[in-house]
């Protein structure tokens, strides 16, 4: 491995620690110079890391005592979760509770109804809202002391909406192609993809957060 691959290798590390983009540089130049010198006296590079660059770039961080941020990604993904489910039962509540209202206030029939498709937009985006300020609200009240959590938070405030923008058409193409049946195996995998893309939403919002060294915890 050159000098080159091994520092690469080791900014990997550190961003995937939560080191910052200065504390990277920083810890980059001087790797770099230790390696240089050490090729210069004629040891190689990977005689002086151990053959491990993940495990030496660790060490480095710890020793160099550089502030990081923890992922957490797993615990982050589970609370937002469970944050999404209570949003979303009390958004059903609340379109339905909506839907009530207007029928009670514009004196419409019990079984006013309208196009198939404006209803289903009306309610699974105002469900979806509902479900994200849900995550967003449990994120930021229960992780509370996790570093950097305030950004991840609005981070996953706007990734979200945006892989709905790729992951709702998939799913009405899935639907549309089983003649949105209601059977439980494509319910349960029409679920699946959305929990997915919430999922890979919160991770990338964690992850954006640790690459832009947001060492803060606000």
């Amino acid at each position: 491995m050159t000098v080159d691959e091994t520092i690469n290798a080791a900014g990997q590390e550190w961003r995937r620690l939560g080191v910052s983009a200065q504390d990277r540089r920083t810890l980059a130049a001087d790797l770099r110079l230790d390696l240089e010198a050490a090729v210069a006296d004629g040891v190689p590079a990977d005689q002086l890391i151990d053959g491990d660059v993940q495990v030496f770039a660790r060490r480095l961080v710890e020793e160099s005592g550089v502030r990081h941020v923890p992922p957490r990604y797993g615990t982050i993904v589970a609370t937002a979760l469970a944050g999404a489910v209570v949003g979303v039962l009390v958004g059903a509540l609340i379109v339905a509770g909506v839907h009530m209202v207007m029928v009670t206030l514009f004196d419409l029939p019990g079984d006013f109804n309208v196009p198939v498709a404006i209803a289903a937009g009306i309610y699974y985006a105002g469900v979806g809202l509902v479900a994200l300020a849900g995550a967003v609200i449990g994120v930021l009240i229960l992780l509370r002391n996790v570093p950097a959590i305030g950004r991840t938070a609005a981070a996953m405030a706007w990734l979200t909406p945006l892989s709905a923008i790729v992951v709702v058409p998939l799913i009405m193409l899935f639907a549309r192609t089983t003649g949105y049946s209601t059977a439980v195996s494509i319910v349960l995998t029409e679920v699946a993809l959305t929990i997915a893309g919430f999922v890979g939403a919160t991770v990338l919002a964690r992850r954006w957060t640790l690459i832009r060294g947001a060492g803060s915890p606000a």
